[in-house]
């Protein structure tokens, strides 16, 4: 895990109601989702930690303003903005009838699948479960409308569902503990709907790719457990923003996003309101970071023909901490990687793997990469219609859909689940 100057890890920021924070550039857990031969397979090894500067802690209503890039080590200037007197809420209640039929922690311990449930009523969608183990099946809630619920969390704050269509700008949070449902409209439509680790912010991008924007980029936070907003502005070079609309989080409180002058990603913190762009990463495409905040996998920029557009590659975070040259960790095989879906385990010491063209291979090859020595373990290989959903929630194996669909563990077996889950969007451990 990388340390930036005063960005304590899980640290919860408190915004009280709508602050705007302007931020100039610097050079720069919930159990919910989201195997044992052995070999060597493809990726090279390679690898250089940076020097940090101290800065003093903003509270909750600061305006941070960072230096713009430099051949030194970044650093960071802090203000405080002028106080807010009130707290504001973006939560209002839906407008259409929401059923609560179940909670979540009325059911037994165990893995439970959630799914979307299509037309449960007059042309309305639900959210059901089912039971891993066993195959039994309910229903935790249903509408009389399309709501398109996209992933759920369970912490100490109960149990969420966010929903909404990428392709408008009204979003949904289904509090399924207190049986309450809320509405707020994201700053743009046409964003991805990306919540944080935990499910506590959503972060939409307001500012278009290509819009003349004056130099500052608007980033909206919303609190999905209050429903307080927060505006960050975002110093920016040129006149024009460049870069993907995709926000990609490390932790709860740390997201990278697009938002580079030059088209670089940049790392940035909410509890301090700071922000580091990696520079010699400009031109990548991201692919996802690490849980916690040790690695970035990447698409490779060299290589982005039709055969291998899918090339995937690992950097570490810390290419967020110096100005100098990042080079990747690790480099995968052009064949392996270009067919390659790819995901971190939840303790983010593994790489979960899917290999196979979708279209021309008959058969899909599904393992791992283990962070320690990057070698890949194969688990199994399945008819080319298995795909990787995900890992199960303790790491401790993989969830691959098909008919049938399995559970891969890392010692091996392979466990056929009783019944095939129907629209998931997401596994959660009750305990």
């Amino acid at each position: 895990m990388i340390d930036a100057p005063n960005w304590k890890k899980g640290a919860k920021p408190q915004f009280l109601g709508r602050r705007v924070a302007h931020l100039g550039h610097v050079g720069l857990a919930a159990s919910v989702l989201g195997l044992a031969a052995s070999c060597q397979f493809g990726p090279t090894p390679a690898g250089s930690p940076p020097a940090t500067t101290e800065t003093s802690p903003l509270g909750s209503t600061s305006t941070a303003t960072l230096q713009s890039p430099g051949s030194q080590e970044p650093n960071m200037t802090q203000v405080s903005p002028p106080p807010t007197d009130q707290s504001i809420s973006v939560f209002k209640a839906v407008g259409f009838k929401v059923e609560f039929e179940g909670m979540l922690e009325d059911l037994a311990p165990g893995s439970y699948f959630l799914e979307d449930l299509p037309d449960p009523g007059a042309n309305g969608e639900g959210l059901g479960y089912l039971n891993a183990a066993t195959g039994e099946r309910g229903t935790l809630l249903a509408t009389d409308a399309l709501v398109f619920f996209q992933q759920a969390f369970i912490d100490e704050n109960g149990s969420r569902v966010i929903a909404g269509s990428p392709h408008l700008a009204t979003r949904f949070v289904f509090d399924l503990t207190t049986m309450q449902a809320f509405e707020f409209e994201a700053c743009h439509d046409g964003r991805p709907i990306m919540p944080s680790p935990q499910g506590h912010w959503l972060v939409t991008v307001c500012t278009q790719v290509g819009e003349d924007h004056g130099g500052t980029v608007q980033v909206q936070v919303v609190s999905l457990l209050s429903g307080e907003e927060i505006e960050l502005n975002l110093a920016a070079n040129g006149t024009k923003r460049f870069g993907s609309d995709f926000v990609y989080w490390v932790t709860e409180d740390l997201f990278v996003a697009h938002l580079g002058p030059d088209e670089e990603p940049c790392l940035i913190s909410l509890p301090d309101k700071g922000i580091r762009c990696a520079q010699s990463l400009a031109g990548t495409e991201i692919s996802s970071p690490a849980p916690g905040g040790n690695w970035l996998l990447v698409y490779r920029r060299d290589r982005i023909d039709a055969e291998y557009w899918n090339a995937q590659d690992v950097y570490s975070l810390e290419c967020f901490e110096t100005q100098v040259i990042c080079e990747p960790v690790v480099v995968f095989d052009d064949e392996f990687a270009s067919d390659t879906s790819m995901r971190w385990s939840p303790d983010a010491t593994r790489l979960a793997v899917d290999s196979g063209h979708p279209l021309s291979s008959p058969t899909a090859k599904f393992g791992y990469f283990d962070t320690d020595t990057w070698a890949f373990h194969e688990l199994a290989v399945l008819p080319r219609a298995s795909h990787l959903f995900g890992w199960c929630p303790d790491s401790s194996c993989l969830i691959i859909l098909g008919e049938p669909s399995y559970l891969a563990y890392l010692d091996g077996r392979l466990e056929q689940l009783p019944v095939v889950p129907l629209s998931p969007i997401a596994v959660v451990e009750l305990h």
